[in-house]
């Protein structure tokens, strides 16, 4: 359910003290979602699904790159150009300059994206549930997992884990900040030193070589969100073969 909260505005220009804003509580990846379509009781199998999606994506992609826009059920994307200029003899350079010393430009090239009528609607019709302004700024996991070997369903030493959360973004330099393992019955905390990706809603960190098997807890730290909840997770040992 879509979680809605309110925030102090700190626009300097606006009118009024408090604004709303929202927040999704999980990112379904793509693969969760052709596990969705693959388990929805129809006959298209999970690599039928597969097969789609790739196919989907090409063809995407050919349509985007040759400036024409694609109207789907959802709505119609398109890419689209902007910036500004300071006259009449300036050309579109959406690429970055490569010498430090040119002046930036503000032209760029984005996929944009225009819902169908029928999709607003839906949107404006939504339920959700309102957080209040406390819960606004606190750090919080949703959940923890193993990313990458998608052969492998267990958790082991030197894996890399996705932790997906709100308000999670982390400075990987600051031992104070981080994510934390605890063991199951322990007081003692743990800071991972490896990390691929730290925003504000993943992060990817790298499990030691050396950590036991056993139950941990993992949080995280952070400098203006304080500490997350905890998420449990079981660390297989090492296999020899």
């Amino acid at each position: 359910m879509l979680e809605v909260y309110k925030t102090t505005n700190n626009f300097p220009n606006c009118k009024k003290k408090f604004a709303f804003r929202s927040r999704n509580p999980q990112t379904i990846t793509q693969d969760e979602f052709i596990d969705l379509i693959a388990n929805a009781n129809t006959t298209i199998t999970k690599s039928d699904t597969i097969a789609v999606f790739s196919e989907m994506e090409n063809q995407f992609n050919k349509v985007i790159a040759s400036g024409n826009a694609l109207k789907l059920f959802m709505g119609t994307f398109r890419a689209g150009a902007s910036g500004s200029a300071e006259n009449a003899e300036d050309t579109f350079s959406p690429k970055p300059k490569k010498d430090k010393r040119t002046p930036k430009k503000d032209h760029k090239i984005s996929l944009l994206f225009e819902p169908e009528k029928s999709m607003t609607k839906l949107i404006s019709q939504m339920k959700y549930k309102f957080l209040g302004l406390v819960q606004l700024c606190h750090a919080s996991i949703y959940h923890v997992k193993r990313i990458g070997y998608p052969e492998k369903d267990t958790i082991s030493p030197s894996d890399v884990i996705e932790i997906k959360g709100s308000f999670i973004k982390i400075d990987p330099n600051d031992n104070e900040q981080g994510v934390f393992l605890s063991a199951s019955g322990s007081i003692e905390e743990y800071r991972l030193s490896t990390y691929l990706r730290c925003s504000r809603v993943t992060i990817d960190a790298q499990l030691p070589k050396d950590i036991p098997a056993g139950d941990y807890f993992v949080f995280v730290k952070t400098k203006s969100f304080g500490i997350s909840n905890s998420h449990q997770i079981t660390i297989e040992g090492c296999s020899n073969s």
